[in-house]
């Protein structure tokens, strides 16, 4: 028997030699966004996946998406094949394009190569990262330095979060499942907090704690590390004095702080301070508190990397929000439908909050899809208490 090939996982990305690449599991929403970053670096894409739905934009740009899994898509031109988490290695493609010498990296392993080439600024968290990366990107465009940017979900207008931007500046959600953001190697690190999640990856609140505290160390020496006031992985950078570490939360504790001048329907108006010094005012087009604190952190990165105090403004004050956070699908018949992509009690919690203050003399229905089984029975409670501020609740 003649032994397997072999693997060839290393690449020399440069973003001035376009490849020739194959996306396996290209429906993913960081997958079709990294799809489009590529698209418009000049690489000639294809993918494929078993649901297709959402995929027309990048089909109209000359795309070609297979349904299925087919070996016989992996042509011997294809150069490099990215896949996603859900793709496992008996996948027909893989197997195909290692047969063929192709270079096959996993979606977060691409990711750890663009970070090796650019300076980066990875947000990670286990709550709002998308969204925070999304008002990050969106303020620095307001600034005119348009990084290369590569997050796990959609705009408002349906086109992919991804953006060829400055291909020397990348700014990427960095996801903590299976541990994937430890192939990041970052110059700004983002902490948005972090819980017990992925509960069939992490069988301890303590290891999450320990994969952040990893990501951490990932960081570029002379980088940056930016946390919520309490967060102990930003509390222990401190105490290591191995990378400079700012804060940012609701306290005078905080370095960067935010104020609240008023809310609207459960959109904040807010101050931003960097201790005595008064850096600007936003009026949040996004509800909840949660989202406060997102647009603080997206503030806080833009601040500390040089954007001035207008762009931080009108980058995030004409911030319209992502698909399936928050978003507002229509009105019939005298009721209103909002779709939220949250699946982890604290997620469920915030976003019933923000529904009551958003329609505070409304009848509230929660029609609740539990994601992955593992994640229900261990934090069942959680659960059972997240979902108690509503009129009606269906599962």
């Amino acid at each position: 028997m003649l032994p397997s090939p072999a693997v060839v996982t290393a690449i020399d990305l440069r973003w001035d030699r376009p490849r020739r690449v194959h996306l396996v599991g290209i429906g993913g929403a960081g997958m079709r966004s990294l799809a489009k970053v590529l698209l418009e670096f000049g690489w000639e894409v294809s993918g494929s996946d078993v649901h297709l739905e959402g995929l027309d934009g990048l089909t109209r740009r000359g795309v070609s998406i297979y349904r299925g899994h087919h070996a016989l898509v992996m042509t011997n031109d294809i150069e490099v094949v990215i896949f996603s988490d859900a793709i496992g290695p008996a996948n027909v493609e893989r197997q195909r394009a290692v047969e063929n010498n192709a270079v096959v990296l996993s979606y977060a392993e691409f990711l750890g190569h663009m970070s090796r080439i650019s300076h980066t600024v990875a947000i990670a968290g286990t709550h709002g990262k998308s969204t925070t990366t999304a008002m990050t990107a969106d303020i620095f465009r307001a600034a005119g330095h348009d990084p290369t940017t590569v997050l796990g979900a959609t705009r408002p207008s349906g086109q992919p979060g991804g953006r060829a931007g400055n291909p020397s500046r990348l700014l990427v959600e960095a996801c903590e499942y299976q541990r994937n953001f430890l192939h990041l190697n970052p110059d700004v690190a983002v902490l948005l907090g972090f819980e017990w999640d992925h509960v069939d990856c992490y069988p301890s609140p303590h290891d999450v704690e320990t994969a952040f505290a990893h990501f951490v160390r990932n960081v570029s020496p002379d980088g940056l590390v930016i946390a919520p006031e309490s967060c102990p992985c930003a509390q222990a950078a401190r105490r290591n004095g191995a990378v400079r570490t700012v804060t940012f939360g609701l306290h005078d504790s905080a370095d960067w702080r935010a104020t609240q001048r008023g809310v609207e329907q459960g959109r904040y108006r807010f101050d931003i301070h960097r201790g005595d010094r008064h850096l600007t005012e936003i009026s949040l087009q996004v509800a909840g508190q949660h989202n406060l604190m997102n647009a603080l952190a997206a503030a806080t990165v833009a601040a500390e990397c040089g954007v001035p105090a207008t762009a931080i403004r009108d980058g995030l004050s004409t911030f319209r929000g992502l698909r399936r956070r928050l978003e507002l699908v229509g009105n019939h018949a005298g009721v209103t439908l909002i779709d939220d992509y949250g699946h982890h009690p604290r997620e469920v919690e915030v976003t019933l909050t923000a529904v009551r203050a958003m329609y505070p003399n409304r009848r509230l229905w929660c029609i609740f899809q539990p994601h992955q089984g593992d994640r229900t029975a261990a934090l069942l409670e959680s659960f059972a208490r997240s979902l108690q501020n509503t009129d009606r609740l269906c599962i």
